[in-house]
């Protein structure tokens, strides 16, 4: 029970702060809630191809194959510390905060 609701804890902050960080960017709010289209956007933010978008779903779904899942789940956490320290640029949020 105490997990499921750190897990409504934590699914209410970051949906809140995706939709001010959305509101920052110039943004609707509802853009930071529907779920792939808001990958799409904040690739266009920091000013990847949008075809990015697609590799961070393809590596979603290709997790769960065995073995090859393994690597294409390596593979998206780096590319998505990646993708955070890019949005982190494009903020201008210093380094040091995005390593805590």
């Amino acid at each position: 029970m105490f997990s499921i609701i750190v897990g409504i804890i934590v699914l209410i902050v970051t949906t809140v702060c995706n939709v001010v960080m959305f509101r920052k960017a110039g943004y609707k709010g509802w853009e930071a809630v529907v779920p792939y289209y808001n990958t799409w956007c904040m690739m266009k933010l920091i000013g990847l191809p949008a075809w990015h978008a697609v590799i961070i779903f393809c590596g979603q779904v290709l997790s769960v194959i065995p073995f090859i899942g393994a690597l294409f789940s390596i593979a998206y956490v780096f590319y998505m510390l990646c993708f955070t320290w890019m949005l982190y640029k494009t903020y201008g949020v210093p380094m040091s905060k995005f390593i805590l």
